[in-house]
């Protein structure tokens, strides 16, 4: 699964990883989620870090990617 866009608090990645968290015993093994975005300033990376650290504490850290700032030649 892919989620791209800002990390800004009103795109709800929270929820996105709450939602994945659910879905994923329901999915192949392996099953990835990629969320890919940029960060404007220091409150948008602080936002990224805490997003971090959830995916730890819910034990997604495997499941879940960070692709962070990339132009779009890479992304693609």
């Amino acid at each position: 699964m892919v989620s791209c866009g800002q990390f800004r608090p009103e795109k709800q990645h929270a929820q996105q990883l709450e939602i994945w968290k659910a879905a994923l015993p329901k999915l192949p093994p392996g099953s990835l989620f990629y969320m890919i975005g940029g960060t404007r300033g220091e409150a948008d990376v602080q936002l990224l870090n805490d997003l971090k650290k959830m995916a730890v504490d819910m034990n997604l850290k495997d499941s879940v990617r960070f692709v962070v700032n990339q132009p779009r030649d890479v992304l693609i």
